[in-house]
């Protein structure tokens, strides 16, 4: 019986060594995995902070993305400085949106953050783009007190950079308020310290906001100088960004003086800049500017042809603001319309326009105090945390004076547990990520596959319908033109025959006069189906030859433009295009009874999307109304543009002309 009990006390004294042993085991192997994870972390953070400045300004997708991997990162390991980075970039990712609600939330716990760290200089940053946010809400009372606070962090921190970029930005906002006094004051001061701490690279800022203090008192020689000098310091350090929006300031003192070709020139010139920087809401305000100094114009010189080159460029303004939810823009761009469409008579289109201003603006206030509202409860949601887990910490730090070192082994491993599940957890994250991706990636080589086949069979569509056309077209010139030609050589030999014979001789001259405009006749149509034009000069002389053409018929009157198209573009992009805006005019002509026709092309340097806008006069139809079997030729055209990567749109109102509008990819 002793032996027995004995065997049983030896078992379990062995399946407890055992457990412990491999308790150890667990440890050691955790130990080592914490002494490899710290740098692997540090590679991550590294990463996906790269992503986020390569990404802030061109793909807001990716760089929310790699905000939220810095932020989810530094969770784990309380990391207080990759806390605040990540809470910083998220502020600069919702301002960047116009959401500056919830940028003042993220901005507000990198504060806190950056207090933590006792690091004033990311306080005092912080601190100034709070200001920021509230000065773009026009809370100019609450921006001031965040500029003031953060010039007092930068004051202790000898951060002259920073404080010159501050002072500066007081002065913005004593300017927003009328104080042009203090304004000036302001930037004075930071003009003093950058010239003293030979900052020359922060001149341009000072000298932009002095520039637009003398043209608010109407200054403008004064503003010109000031402005120039901004340029120069921008040229000097590269700024291109910053010297776009010197340009547009000079653009408004031009369109202010009624000077409107110098106006032009200088907002082309930013226009210009930011579509090389692939700055979608530069691009946006820039053609607003451009559309804005065309009504301004057509104010004094009472030409509707100015309207409706504000309607252009505030029609392209209107798909960016769209894509990058700018809706404070986007409203600015509905009311222009409205107004634009109005003062053309066009009141239909103008009521639709001012719909959807008055709903987007209802819709920014509702969002405005929506945002506060979901970021009230957010803000208590994790003040009630942080307030839990500080309970938490005081209890276990407690508990740890109470325990005896048993237990303090088994606290380990329960963190230690906890620990492995979260790499564990983050670790299938990662895979299920990267499968998806994997996944799209895969379906979108699969999609542009299809795309290619598609392209190459439309390609040889057309390739083939030009070759049919131009054998017909030879065929017509060289068979039955040399026939006609062969029979009025024969009918000029008998005319000596003829001449005393006064019947015979007035049919004769009939027969010669039909035969005549039947040689016409099938030049005209060799002419029309043969694309020589376009495949010798190119689509925008080829239109311009299409114009000419119309505008022969002194019945209808024809209007050109095309901007940043130079040089040739693909042939068979070059027929498409040339055939979708052949065939709309061709029903205008047919059906609008229209007057005047204006034709409108620019490609988008950035994207390089060539947008082009048909409009006319005329009768305009109702497209909802459009008989069942009817309405195929807009189906053709659509297809065309569809079959180029492209998209065709079109408007139109009874009594009030149609617009078609056309993007394609070149």
């Amino acid at each position: 019986m002793s032996n027995c009990f004995e065997k049983k006390r030896k078992a379990l004294r062995s399946g407890i060594l055992r457990g412990i042993f491999r308790v150890l085991l667990f440890f050691i192997y955790f130990s080592l995995n914490l002494c490899f994870a710290g740098p692997t972390q540090r590679a991550q953070l590294m990463q996906f902070d790269s992503l986020f400045q390569k990404t802030k300004d061109n793909d807001p997708k990716l760089s929310f993305y790699a905000a939220t991997q810095i932020l989810e990162i530094s969770e784990v390991s309380n990391d207080a400085v990759g806390l605040a980075k990540g809470e910083t970039y998220l502020g600069m990712y919702y301002n960047k949106k116009g959401q500056n609600n919830a940028a003042i939330y993220h901005f507000e716990r990198s504060v806190g953050f950056y207090q933590r760290n006792k690091n004033l200089v990311g306080k005092g940053l912080s601190l100034m783009s709070l200001g920021q946010c509230y000065l773009d809400l026009g809370m100019l009372d609450s921006s001031l007190k965040y500029y003031y606070q953060s010039f007092q962090c930068f004051d202790k921190s000898n951060d002259a950079k920073s404080q010159i970029m501050c002072l500066a930005s007081i002065g913005l906002v004593d300017e927003y308020r009328g104080d042009l006094h203090n304004a000036m004051a302001n930037y004075q001061n930071a003009n003093a310290l950058q010239k003293k701490q030979n900052r020359y690279q922060d001149a341009g800022y000072i000298y932009r906001g002095i520039g637009i203090l003398y043209f608010k008192q109407h200054n403008y020689k004064k503003a010109l100088s000031y402005y120039d000098s901004s340029l120069q310091a921008y040229h000097t350090y590269q700024n291109d960004g910053q010297a776009a929006s010197t340009y547009a300031n000079i653009g408004i003192v031009w369109s202010d003086s009624g000077q409107y070709d110098k106006a032009f020139v200088n907002y082309f010139k930013a226009l210009s800049i930011v579509e090389h920087l692939g700055d979608k809401k530069g691009i946006a305000e820039a053609l607003i500017n451009v559309g804005i100094a065309f009504n301004d114009k057509a104010g004094t010189t009472n030409d509707k042809r100015d309207f409706q080159s504000a309607i252009i460029y505030y029609s392209q303004a209107l798909p960016i603001c769209l894509e990058i939810h700018a809706n404070p823009i986007l409203k600015e761009v509905y009311h222009n319309l409205s107004t634009s469409y109005s003062n053309l008579g066009r009141y239909d289109s103008a009521y639709i326009y001012y719909d959807k201003y008055d709903s987007i603006k209802d819709f920014i206030v509702n969002e405005h105090n929506n945002n506060a509202l979901a970021d009230m409860l957010t803000k208590y949601e994790t003040e009630k945390k942080e307030q839990q887990r500080l309970v938490a910490v005081a209890q276990a730090t407690l508990s740890t004076h109470k325990l005896y070192y048993t237990s303090i082994g088994f606290v380990l491993i329960l963190i230690i547990a906890g620990v492995v599940f979260l790499f564990y957890r983050q670790r299938v994250r990662s895979k299920e990520l990267i499968a998806s991706k994997n996944e799209q990636i895969q379906n979108q080589k699969i999609d542009e596959l299809l795309k290619r086949e598609e392209i190459k069979s439309f390609q040889s569509m057309i390739e083939g319908q030009e070759l049919e056309r131009k054998r017909i077209a030879e065929d017509l010139h060289d068979g039955l033109g040399i026939l006609l030609s062969t029979v009025k050589l024969h009918f000029g030999s008998i005319e000596d025959r003829l001449n005393r014979q006064m019947d015979a001789q007035e049919q004769f001259v009939k027969g010669a006069s039909l035969l005549d405009e039947a040689l016409v006749e099938v030049r005209r149509i060799a002419h029309n189906m043969s694309t020589g034009i376009l495949t010798h000069i190119g689509l925008v002389p080829a239109l311009e030859d299409l114009k000419d053409t119309i505008e022969a018929s002194r019945k209808i009157k024809v209007n050109l433009f095309a901007h940043n198209i130079e040089g040739r573009l693909d042939a068979l992009k070059e027929i498409t295009i040339y055939r979708i805006i052949q065939e709309l005019i061709s029903n205008i002509l047919k059906h609008a009874q229209a007057t005047e026709i204006s034709i409108n092309l620019n490609r988008n340097l950035q994207t390089n999307i060539l947008s082009i806008m048909i409009e006319d006069d005329g009768k305009g139809f109702d497209l909802s109304q459009i008989p069942e079997g009817k309405g195929m030729g807009l189906r053709n055209m659509a297809s065309r543009a569809e079959r180029l990567n492209g998209t065709f749109h079109i408007e139109s109102n009874k009594g009030n002309g149609t617009t078609a509008i056309i993007e394609i990819p070149v």
